[in-house]
């Protein structure tokens, strides 16, 4: 094991530091003979955990890092508990006797989740410890039929459910000729399933895996069979999902990647796929009238979001473009607009009412400011018109004063997404 300068600069003045600086067989004497063949640094030459998964008996922790311990166990039923034990003999071992993660010498048993496969971890410098359950993971691949490519799956979600119940979805990837869907966080005992139906142009694509995890492979290789199957009453379709810019006069659309599709409204999670590189996802849907909710987030909030309805007949492929704006603007107008009138903004192209109707800014009564926010494009133009106050987000810029100068236009983001336009408008 390594000694640290700092170690050996104590003991060059003949102290000691807690638990002792010398060599494993001076701390821990006969039992030090059995050390651990590591490079890695820690205060003990073993470490055991002991308690009611093992009948009290000694199972050893191993060191994986410098100081940092673990030992894997799985735990009966009824009450659980363990104890950490440095030589396996208890002359030295450790309990907690608060619950606050932190080994005591001579501590009380810490208590274990029954019916788990568990694993022990354990910081030897401060005797922090924790405790996870044991998971493991599954590489499924998937074997299509002849005449599909692994790239027609890109992006596409396949259904995992445990003991019939549904526990999400997973999204398939491609590298290659390979199409693979990765499995996390599964548990012994339940028996596992992950399912496949889904559109590829105007065919549907169906497959079903069931298996249980025995423990003695990390990550299980899997495969599941892929066939063509009846549309039914089922049908297809292919929405081209494009982002917007303003460039010169005209808006100019280029393919949005990465882009979320849900069947109905996003909030509920029901989603069909993610767009690819192309902007393009194809996915199969029950015949009749849906909302498709597009939407691009990031960990905590969303970017860009839209929505179209389509008709879908069964047996049929339905086509469809959607346009999204990935910059959120927020535009704030510095001006009192007086009473029984309110700050409007107006624009170019639908987004902003094509200079003909002007949506309705919401007053800051803190700042003293009207503030808009949207998803716009990027170059954009749009003014801020003075009105009457309406309870309906638009009105007729007929009825309204615009302000004085030149046309502003929505700036690239600062910083990852957001353009934010302080403005004082004369009028």
């Amino acid at each position: 094991m390594k000694r640290s300068a700092t170690c050996l600069a104590l003991l060059s003045l003949g102290l000691v530091l807690f638990g002792g600086c010398g060599a494993p067989e001076d701390r821990l004497g006969k039992a030090a003979e059995s050390s651990l063949d590591s490079t890695y640094a820690s205060r003990f030459a073993t470490l055991h955990v002991r308690g009611t998964m093992n009948g009290w008996g000694s199972t050893a922790m191993r060191l994986v890092a410098d100081n940092e311990w673990l030992a894997e166990v799985d735990t009966g039923e009824g009450e659980q508990s363990f104890k950490f034990d440095v030589r396996g003999d208890w002359r030295e071992n450790y309990g907690d006797d608060d619950g606050d993660q932190s080994w005591d010498r001579d501590g009380r048993n810490i208590p274990l989740e029954p019916g788990r496969a568990l694993i022990i971890h354990l910081n030897d410098l401060n005797g922090f410890y924790w405790v996870e359950r044991r998971t493991w993971s599954a590489e499924v691949t998937f074997a299509l039929p002849e005449g599909i490519e692994a790239q027609a799956l890109a992006g596409k979600q396949a259904r995992l459910y445990a003991d019939g119940q549904d526990y999400g979805q997973v999204l398939v990837y491609v590298d290659g000729a390979r199409a693979y869907a990765p499995v996390c966080c599964l548990e012994r005992g339940p028996s596992y399933a992950l399912k496949l139906d889904t559109a590829v142009g105007a065919q549907r694509l169906t497959g079903e895996l069931s298996w249980t995890v025995d423990g003695t492979v990390d990550p299980i290789p899997l495969q599941l069979e892929v066939a063509l199957a009846s549309l039914e009453d089922f049908g297809a379709v292919e929405l081209s999902v494009l982002a917007d810019r303003w460039e010169g006069d005209r808006m100019v659309s280029a393919p949005y990647g990465n882009v979320g599709v849900y069947l109905g409204d996003w909030h509920a999670g029901n989603l069909l796929g993610v767009t690819d590189a192309q902007g393009k996802l194809s996915a199969m849907v029950p015949a009749g009238e849906h909302l498709f909710s597009l939407m691009l987030m990031t960990s905590s909030h969303s970017i860009a979001s839209s929505a179209l309805t389509l008709i879908i007949q069964a047996g049929e492929l339905a086509r469809a473009e959607a346009h999204l704006a990935p910059v959120t603007a927020v535009v704030r107008a510095h001006y009192d607009a007086g009473m029984g009138h309110a700050l409007y903004l107006a624009g170019a192209s639908e987004y902003l009412g094509d200079w003909r109707t002007a949506q309705r800014m919401t007053f800051n009564a803190e700042g003293g400011f009207w503030s808009f926010q949207a998803n716009l494009p990027v170059g954009l133009p749009f003014k801020i018109v003075r009105g009457p106050w309406s309870d309906e987000p638009h009105i007729d810029v007929s009825q309204a004063e615009w302000e004085s100068g030149d046309n502003h236009a929505v700036p690239p983001p600062h910083g990852y997404v957001t353009s934010e336009i302080d403005l004082w408008p004369e009028f």
